[in-house]
């Protein structure tokens, strides 16, 4: 069995509104390094990479019709100058042969980074920061980089969820060990 087809215990007492949690292990090395390389430090050639390693820990026996990468505020995308899910969404659909859609969520409203925030924090920052395109899909991957306490992509999900998609598949490298304590 795939360390993606575990269900942590946190999970399967409060289950998260996404279906299913894909990522290639938890927030350990090398990932630290890579991570903040690629998003911090403009190393975006990282981002093949890392979509390498995911697609070959993707189980795929049921694939998604889009990649849908967590969105930036254009602000924050002009400041770095990308989107660091969009970059490896971008090689992940090379890679996979699924279409990447970045057009089908916006972020609205600019927040502060979610970095230094506890999970309650992260919740009521992102109310109202999000919106989601008509389209016709069924069935997504939402991409980002890390899990960390959830609250993006559950929020994200939600959205997604009412706008009609029944299947939400998370997708990203890797989860950090935060759920733990």
């Amino acid at each position: 069995m795939k360390e993606s087809q575990w269900v942590c215990g946190r999970c399967q007492c409060r289950p998260p509104p996404w279906e299913r949690l894909q990522v290639i292990g938890d927030y350990q090395t090398p990932y630290p390094l890579l991570i903040p390389r690629l998003k911090y430090a403009g190393q975006t050639l990282l981002a093949p990479l890392l979509a390498r390693l995911l697609a070959d820990h993707l189980d795929q026996s049921d694939p998604p019709e889009a990649i849908i990468p967590v969105p930036l505020h254009w602000w924050r995308h002009w400041w770095r100058g990308f989107n660091q899910a969009e970059e490896i969404g971008r090689a992940l659909g090379e890679i996979t042969g699924i279409p990447l859609d970045r057009r089908l969520l916006q972020r609205i409203k600019a927040t502060p980074q979610q970095t230094r925030l506890t999970a309650g924090q992260r919740r009521r920052n992102l109310r109202g920061a999000f919106r989601v395109s008509s389209h016709q899909y069924r069935h997504v991957a939402l991409l980002d980089d890390v899990v960390t306490t959830g609250a993006t992509a559950g929020q994200l999900t939600r959205l997604l969820h009412e706008s009609g998609i029944t299947k939400v598949e998370v997708w990203a490298i890797c989860r950090t060990l935060k759920h733990i304590k």
